[in-house]
């Protein structure tokens, strides 16, 4: 049975293999189709628009080979999840037209396509991840394990070129994404060092050996590039997203190669432990029926040679035992065997024997010398024998008694036989059991309690009188000693503990009656299948290889587990795996005991809780924020980002509280809570430290502290607009202010106490400063925040006020003729007087003011073109024009110049546009 069962499980795993290179072909199509979707939407259409329609055809055809492929498998012989996922796969490939339609309207997002894309793939990969469920011996299970976690960094791959795409086509990345980037290339290299961990020395040679080039370095420059790069809009060569997918086309190609090399290992594997087992299993049944042969012909030299003489036997003690017996007519057979059949015939031969010399001793006055022989022969069977007369004393007890009990043969001859009974009820049973066999507790000469069967049987003389009476006893202590220790493992099997006994291949054998209160599952509904049927699906495939590794090594697993009852609930676990092993050694049995800890699950989130966050508005509280800022810390001293504390205490909140009550009170904390969160970004902190003080932790600012504080400023000013709004609680309208103080942190140059102490006291600042206003604990960043506010409402109201102007320096040639001229802006303050570029045109990139800048210049430089054409000496001279970089790449960038040379009659082969270092 064990070989056809391995035969069956390597013929399905072998299919399964079969499948799975067709699902790796499929699986990598739709893996080239996403990286170029995302490149597509990234691009808003611009690019691999061409390709599209080969790429689908392609994917189309894989998708039928697929289908192809699932056709012909027999899934009946698998396990019921194979079909679960079998049929999301199709529902999954089955909606690609309309995401194709949808891509091709451009009404998705790349992250959206990828993700739909990528949920694919996971069902085309969960396919592949029911061979786990097939593997025998550690080789095949290792050889499974590094193909599925080969498959999955080959997918992460997949993944990340269709990140990367998204970005190099439309460069644009903040925290969340870079997050999202790098937790791609962490969870990619996991996967890798999982196959090698598991895969065998050739294969990871193989792969290695095909990772082994230049682009292979490309890819680590160009993923360099997005982890440096800062949160914000960065500029970025739209042809980097050809080479980008490119290169990871090529990764992912070497790592298909690898993945072909090992689906066509492992399908040999299979295919040749298939044969293996089939010739084993025909070796073995050709050996079962030489045994089932051997077997009946050893059944019939047993029934001729020990049970019919046996039957004969006891027939003839049958007939001796018989009141009107008469001795010599009785036939004693087969002493004249030499074996144990013998002994015993010839053991009844002489009891026959012994019975005619009685009788005719008592016709002699019963000879003394031919009871002694009667003795003998009682003497030499195992069981217990006692002979006691009329009055109830002995009179003979053979050896095997007085071992059993532990009385010499001295101790016992002559008196009543006492310790076969406790007390006078097991005296009157054992002597009324009219031969009946009886079960009696006895006492041993140590005084150790013992238990025996007995059979008495009285001797009648020829009046039909018992002049003595024959017990023969047999020891059953150990007996009952084995059958209360299964009636005490019986008792335990059924206790509150749900409990499991599978065979050493997991099959289920047996469930309590714990285990189908847990479960809902009865016993005919499991027994039969793998406890596989009842995971959750939140472990992943390393928890089962850690926990089959620790019942190889040790013998037992023991810790908390997910899984699923059969109305669908997901709950935890505690349960312990025990091994049980033969003579042998060898594995035979597991044995799962686990309780349900979901009120203890639940107790604990709820300490959780209570422990990090406030109960009230539901933020996090004092020591959850400590925490969260000690690992801010952390990260901003490894990056080089600043970090914020707002300290945000409300105005008069203590008057409000003693107007309108604690209920209105507490109803305004709530919804001041609720808005601080609204207020910020995800990745940032909202708390509560008690009564009407807050705190708001921004984390990823600027390296720049300059740039940091604008940033914080700005989340301070939303702030402070948004708890300025009215609030309507309780049937009134209110309105509540903040005062907030603000201070920056950079790594761990402060400690978290000095960091709480400053935004405290810049809080007080702005209370001091008549409350409802934001202020930075720093007063040299104070002032630099106001300055740059400053600087960038003077910028907009001197273009409105016509304090630019545009100065002109001449361009020689090499003789040091004039040829032509550059226009240099300069701003002619109306307090500060002029203010080079070099001050304001940062803040008027950064802030978008250079956009209605750049275009009064070239209409100023182009009215000035104009006016030179007039003159003869100046007609010739060309004038160059500084643009921005951002202004360039306006849509209506061309248009707009256009409209200027037309509107001001300049010359265009005279205009130089030159774009500027931004």
């Amino acid at each position: 049975v064990g070989q056809q069962r391995i035969a069956t499980d390597m013929r399905n795993l072998r299919e399964l293999a079969e499948l799975a290179t067709t699902v790796s072909e499929l699986v990598h199509e739709i893996q080239r189709e996403r990286g170029m979707a995302a490149a597509f939407l990234g691009s808003e259409g611009r690019d691999f628009a061409d390709a599209q329609t080969e790429r689908h055809s392609r994917t189309d055809a894989q998708i039928a080979g697929f289908q192809q492929a699932l056709d012909r498998l027999v899934t009946e012989r698998f396990d019921r999840r194979l079909h679960w996922r079998i049929a999301d796969a199709r529902a999954q490939l089955d909606q690609l037209a309309s995401w194709r339609r949808e891509a091709a309207q451009l009404q998705v997002t790349p992250e959206v396509q990828s993700a739909r894309y990528s949920a694919a793939i996971y069902t085309l990969i969960g396919i592949v991840q029911e061979m786990h469920l097939l593997g025998s011996g550690s080789e095949m299970s290792r050889a499974i394990y590094a193909y599925v976690n080969l498959m999955q960094a080959k997918e992460l791959a997949g993944m990340e070129r269709a990140l990367g795409a998204t970005y190099f086509s439309s460069p644009r990345i903040d925290a969340v994404s870079r997050q999202v980037f790098v937790g791609l290339t962490d969870r990619q290299a996991h996967f890798m060092e999982q196959f090698r961990f598991f895969a065998a020395r050739a294969q990871v040679d193989f792969l290695e050996q095909a990772l082994s080039d230049i682009k292979a370095a490309e890819i680590e420059r160009m993923r360099s590039a997005v982890f440096l790069r800062l949160p914000g809009s960065q500029a970025a060569p739209s042809k980097n997203t050809a080479h980008w997918f490119e290169v990871m086309s090529w990764k992912i190609d070497q790592i298909k190669r690898v993945e072909d090399r090992m689906s066509q290992d492992l399908i040999e594997a299979t295919h040749g432990a298939e044969m293996a087992a089939k010739q084993t299993l025909l070796w073995s049944g050709t050996a079962a029926l030489v045994a089932l042969a051997l077997t009946l012909l050893f059944a019939g030299a047993l029934a001729r040679g020990i049970i019919y003489p046996i039957r004969r036997i006891t027939d003839a003690m049958n007939r001796l035992a018989a009141p009107d017996a008469r001795e010599g007519t009785v036939e004693i057979a087969d002493h004249g065997r030499g074996d144990e059949i013998g002994e015993m015939a010839r053991a009844t031969l002489v009891f026959r024997d012994n019975l005619i010399r009685i009788a005719q001793a008592e016709e002699r006055l019963k000879s003394a010398v031919i009871l002694r022989l009667h003795h003998k022969a009682l003497g030499s069977i195992s069981q217990g024998v006692l002979i006691v007369d009329a009055q109830g004393n002995a009179t003979f007890v053979n050896e095997a008694l007085c071992t059993i009990t532990g009385y010499p043969e001295n101790g016992i001859l002559g008196r009543p036989p006492d310790f076969l009974w406790a007390d006078a009820g097991g005296r009157t049973t054992l002597w009324d059991s009219a031969g009946a066999p009886c079960t009696l507790p006895g006492k041993r000469r140590d005084g150790e309690p013992f238990w025996f069967d007995a059979t008495v049987s009285p001797v009648l003389d020829g009046q039909g009188e018992a002049t003595h009476r024959v017990v023969v006893l047999r020891d059953i202590t150990e007996n009952r000693r084995i059958e209360q220790e299964m009636r005490i493992a019986a008792t335990a099997f059924e206790s509150l503990h749900g409990m499991i006994v599978t065979d050493a291949n997991g099959i289920i054998l047996r469930v309590n009656r714990a285990f189908t209160r847990m479960t809902g599952y009865s016993p005919d509904e499991v027994i039969g299948h793998t406890p596989a049927m009842f995971k959750s699906g939140r472990h992943d495939a390393e928890f089962y290889v850690r926990l089959w590794q620790s019942l190889a090594d040790r013998g037992a697993w023991f810790g908390e587990i997910w899984d699923r009852r059969k109305n669908g609930e997901v709950y935890p676990l505690l349960q312990s795996i025990s091994a049980v092993r033969g003579d042998d050694g060898q594995v035979t049995h597991y044995v799962a005991a686990f309780s349900d800890i979901s009120e203890r699950k639940e107790a604990e989130e709820k300490i959780r809780h209570l422990a990090f966050y406030d109960p009230l508005t539901r933020l996090p509280n004092r020591r959850l924020l400590l925490d969260r800022l000690q690992q801010a810390m952390v990260l901003g001293e490894r990056t080089g980002n600043h970090g914020a504390l707002l300290f945000i205490d409300l105005d008069q909140f203590k008057s409000l509280n003693d107007t309108l009550g604690h209920d209105v009170g507490d109803l305004l904390l709530i919804e001041v809570a609720r808005r601080l969160q609204d207020a910020i970004r995800a990745s940032d902190t909202a708390a509560r430290l008690g009564g009407d003080e807050f705190v708001v932790m921004l984390e990823e600012l600027s390296e720049d502290a300059t740039e940091a504080a604008e940033q914080a400023r700005l989340v301070g000013e939303k702030v402070l607009s948004t708890l300025n709004q009215p609030y309507h609680l309780a049937g009134h309208e209110l309105r509540s202010t903040p005062s907030i103080g603000l201070t920056l942190f950079e790594g761990r140059r402060a400690t978290i106490d000095e960091l709480m102490r400053q935004a405290d006291l810049a809080m007080y600042q702005s209370k001091s400063a008549g409350r409802n206003a934001l202020h930075f604990f720093d007063p040299q960043m104070q002032a630099a925040v106001l300055q740059r506010v400053q600087l960038d409402t003077d910028l907009r109201n001197s273009l409105e006020q016509g304090d630019f102007r545009l100065h002109y320096q001449p361009q020689v040639d090499a003789h040091g003729k004039v040829i032509g001229a550059e226009a240099l802006l300069r701003w002619q303050h109306p307090r500060r007087g002029t203010v080079l570029p070099g001050e304001f045109i940062p803040l008027a990139e950064e802030t978008g003011f250079i956009l209605p800048l750049g275009q009064w210049v070239l209409q100023a430089a182009c009215e000035q073109l104009a006016q030179w054409a007039g003159d003869e000496a100046m007609a010739g001279l060309t004038l160059s024009v500084n643009v921005s970089a951002r202004q360039f790449h306006q849509p209506e960038f061309a248009e707009s110049v256009l409209e200027v040379l037309r509107t001001t009659g300049a010359n265009p082969a005279r205009l130089r546009l030159e774009l500027t270092e931004s």
